[in-house]
């Protein structure tokens, strides 16, 4: 997305939502400094992140968007505010993912997040799993590792969003089988579409035929793990971060 249409999208989310950011007062902010050397900030034993007190503290005094009484989705709190003219910025596509993972601990602070574990440990793993579809049918590349940590952040804002707030309105329970056999259907499509793979013009026929099993595999069990129509919804959103990546050339 060019940084036009970041601006076009950032400024009609204000308007139709009315997110704003509001920052807390700079007495409520300071209750969350620390005096710990140390902080895990990382959600995830495989992405691993910790923080010394004083990036921890300049954290929490610079980046107030982190506390305020408006909360947006992930995506839409990195572009407002990365490039603030703060200490700490977040530029840089390793910086982006720091940002998402900070995001993320955040979030977590304001909801009795381990009442949702399961949920939690679900949606990464649907989440995950269409990453590493996709980053079959594209044959690797940055954006897909960039993705591990971001993921964490969409996960997180899914469960705050649909489960806590219960803002979001998910799939209807009647329109759920309907929803699933579309999902399941559009996979097939893109397995059988010629022109899906624009990446694979080096394979063999028997390295394709042997990848589109493996793709087939993964697709079926990523359709068998979506049982409910919260999970549903949510993957259907996410699943939207990687379309660019396939052409379904199918009337």
């Amino acid at each position: 997305m060019n940084s036009k249409a970041i601006c076009i999208h950032l400024l009609l989310m204000t308007l139709f939502s009315g997110c704003h950011i509001s920052p807390k007062d700079d007495a409520s902010i300071d209750e969350h400094i620390t005096q710990e050397d140390t902080l895990h900030i990382s959600t995830s034993p495989t992405l691993e992140y910790y923080a010394l007190k004083e990036e921890y503290n300049k954290i929490v005094q610079q980046r107030k968007e982190f506390f305020s009484d408006t909360v947006s989705d992930p995506d839409f709190t990195y572009y407002s505010n990365y490039d603030s003219f703060e200490e700490i910025t977040f530029t840089s596509e390793i910086g982006q993912d720091t940002y998402y993972l900070w995001y993320t601990y955040f979030l977590k602070k304001r909801y009795a997040h381990d009442n949702y574990e399961a949920e939690r440990e679900k949606l990464l793993e649907l989440y995950n799993s269409i990453n590493d579809i996709y980053a079959i049918i594209a044959r690797g590349g940055t954006f897909f590792s960039h993705n591990k940590p971001r993921i964490q952040a969409y996960a997180e804002w899914d469960i705050y969003n649909h489960l806590v707030l219960k803002r979001a309105i998910p799939i209807s329970e009647s329109d759920f089988k309907m929803e699933k056999e579309a999902f399941i259907e559009r996979n097939r499509r893109i397995l059988e579409s010629s022109d899906s793979f624009k990446y694979w013009d080096s394979f063999t026929e028997e390295g394709r035929k042997a990848t589109l099993q493996e793709l087939q595999a993964l697709f079926q069990s990523l359709s068998e793990k979506i049982d409910t129509p919260y999970y549903l919804s949510c993957v259907l959103k996410f699943e939207q971060r990687y379309q660019h990546l396939i052409l379904v050339g199918q009337t």
